[in-house]
């Protein structure tokens, strides 16, 4: 898989999505007002491994298939501990 690139600031971080980034996912996720806006294909109530199956099976492969072209950006917000 291609390197995506990484963007920095203050107070984002930018980068390719990872398995890692599950728990964030799946905090918003589990928010039926944030899933309403993402497609009506997601199943609601959301299921319990889904976020899990959705990184696994979409996302990551999709991040391989394209090479980094069409990737999926993880956002995170920085603290102050995290900010370099």
């Amino acid at each position: 898989m291609g390197m995506l690139p990484i963007f920095e600031t203050k107070r984002l971080l930018l980068k390719a999505v990872t398995l890692e980034d599950e728990p964030a996912y799946t905090r918003h996720f589990v928010n039926y007002e944030v899933i309403r806006h993402l497609s009506d294909k997601v199943p609601w109530p959301y299921p319990e491994h889904g976020v899990r199956d959705y990184l696994t099976d979409v996302i990551l492969p999709h991040q391989a298939r394209t090479n980094g072209s069409g990737a999926s950006f993880s956002r995170t917000h920085r603290t102050k501990s995290s900010a370099a």
